[in-house]
C-alpha cells in the first residue's frame, strides 16, 4: 500500500530537527540535528516523517507538494 499524505515537502537542503524522544524541554530543546536532503510528511496535521529524502518510503503520495529548492528549514 501506498503511503499518502496530506503533505509533502521535499528538496529540504538542510533540515533542523530535535533529537531524541519529544516532547523536548529545558536545556533539552537545544539538542538539534541537521539532516541534509531532507523530506517532511504531514498527515491529518501531524508529521510523519522528517528525515533523509532516501530513507521516505517509496512512492509516498500527497494532495500538496513542496519543492523547498535545496533551502533551510
Amino acid at each position: 500500500m501506498t503511503p499518502r499524505h496530506d503533505l509533502v515537502v521535499r528538496n529540504i537542503g538542510s533540515l533542523a530537527t530535535l533529537a531524541g524522544p519529544a516532547p523536548r524541554t529545558g536545556s533539552a530543546m537545544g539538542d538539534l540535528r541537521v539532516v541534509e536532503d531532507a523530506a517532511v510528511a504531514v498527515s491529518e496535521g501531524r508529521i510523519t516523517f522528517a528525515g533523509r529524502a532516501a530513507d521516505m518510503p517509496a512512492g509516498s503520495a500527497a494532495r500538496g507538494r513542496i519543492f523547498a529548492a535545496g533551502s533551510f528549514a
